[in-house]
């Protein structure tokens, strides 16, 4: 925060009533409460594998970082969690397709996909292009921590922001899951040792939603 001079761009705008859909590993279940932390937050559904059915809880902990991030970066936000993202860290198009669809229906005008892979499927592609065209939601998403310049989706789809890692002095992180690159990815942020609610994380997972909740703080 202190790198993106977070605490003047608040005095502009906290991103009051914002709905930023984050599709992810979940929430910690001790965070699901509306007083817990995330006071606004819209309760979505699991639609991984693992965890409790119907509920989204963390069985990670990588959903409530990310969660935490945009949150912070946008106080007047709201979160509409999704579990997408089983506790491995795997999903399926089709859960993150019921995740944008759920996040969307909750209202979302940014979606945060803080997960990616090297394949993208037609069905995909053209869905996110709905979601974009047609439904006009700004989607962001992780670009990767293989220090490649090969493209990974969702992140390279086009209209998708793809964000890149950058450490405390505004260079590529290079160190342990060091950030994809290339002129497929739009924008970088902060993501190395980023702490909080009891988690800590690098990587371009934890970049994205600082960008998520500076388009909140923007379109607010």
């Amino acid at each position: 925060t202190k790198v993106l001079k977070m605490a003047q761009a608040q005095q502009y705008s906290q991103g009051t009533s914002i709905v930023i859909g984050i599709l992810d590993t979940g929430l910690d279940a001790s965070l699901l409460t509306p007083t817990a932390g995330f006071p606004t937050a819209i309760i979505g559904s699991n639609f991984s594998n693992s965890g409790t059915p119907g509920v989204p809880r963390d069985d990670n902990g990588h959903g409530t970082l990310v969660a935490h991030i945009a949150q912070s970066t946008a106080p007047g936000s709201i979160l509409s969690i999704s579990k997408v993202l089983n506790a491995n860290m795997l999903a399926t198009e089709r859960a993150i397709m019921l995740g944008m669809r759920e996040a969307i229906r909750n209202g979302a005008q940014i979606i945060n996909l803080s997960l990616g892979g090297r394949f993208q499927s037609r069905l995909m592609r053209d869905f996110i292009n709905v979601v974009q065209d047609d439904v006009g939601v700004l989607v962001v998403g992780a670009a990767g921590n293989a220090g490649s310049s090969i493209r990974e989706y969702p992140s390279a789809h086009l209209g998708v922001v793809a964000v890149g890692n950058v450490n405390e002095r505004d260079q590529r992180h290079a160190g342990e899951g060091p950030s994809n690159f290339g002129n497929w990815v739009n924008i970088a942020a902060p993501g190395v040792n980023v702490a909080g609610l009891g988690q800590a994380g690098t990587g371009t997972s934890f970049s994205a939603p600082f960008v998520s909740g500076t388009a909140a703080l923007m379109l607010s």
